[in-house]
């Protein structure tokens, strides 16, 4: 976390924008991740005082998202990064900062997150897709094994809040494949 906190109200509407975006869009391959999908597993929301909505998107998808971000005025001069494998939104009064992960994906459903430097593993479920989880009434897109990605991820405490700062809420941030 590196921005402001934002209540977990306005991350769950940011979160359901992006949904909304993607399905007008068209654009399928995609998941929540790191946070969000922490938040959103564990809690059923986003978690109140992160700074952002995190979603993995395949570089298939890269010039459209950046079109759409452009036409709805969220890419600025106070965006932070665009970059070939990350792009950052600016936040607006009504909605938080989105980071997305342009992500290489291989055939075996492998999302390789140059930015951060993680793979997220195996992806797709049995038939291909991305699975889905339920969030405010709706679907979203999250990995497959998504227990066991966040277990590698944040360790076998992922279900307790850990402040960040501490040993235990910054250990993860040298994993680097889920």
């Amino acid at each position: 976390m590196a921005g402001n906190a934002e209540r977990a109200d306005k991350l769950n509407h940011t979160l359901n924008w992006v949904v909304d975006l993607f399905e007008k869009q068209g654009i399928t391959d995609w998941f929540i991740g790191y946070g969000t999908l922490l938040g959103v597993t564990r809690e059923e929301s986003c978690i109140d005082g992160d700074d952002d909505v995190d979603i993995c998107i395949s570089t298939e998808h890269w010039d459209d998202l950046y079109d759409v971000l452009m036409k709805k005025n969220m890419l600025t001069q106070n965006t932070y990064y665009i970059r070939e494998n990350f792009i950052c939104t600016r936040k607006t009064e009504k909605l938080a900062q989105v980071d997305f992960y342009i992500c290489d994906v291989n055939e075996d459903g492998d999302f390789d997150d140059t930015w951060e430097k993680v793979v997220w593993a195996g992806c797709y479920n049995e038939e291909g897709n991305l699975p889905t989880a339920t969030f405010q009434g709706r679907e979203v897109n999250v990995p497959h094994n998504t227990i066991e990605k966040l277990e590698a991820r944040y360790g076998s405490t992922w279900r307790q809040r850990i402040e960040r700062g501490t040993p235990a809420g910054d250990g993860y941030r040298n994993i680097n494949v889920l």
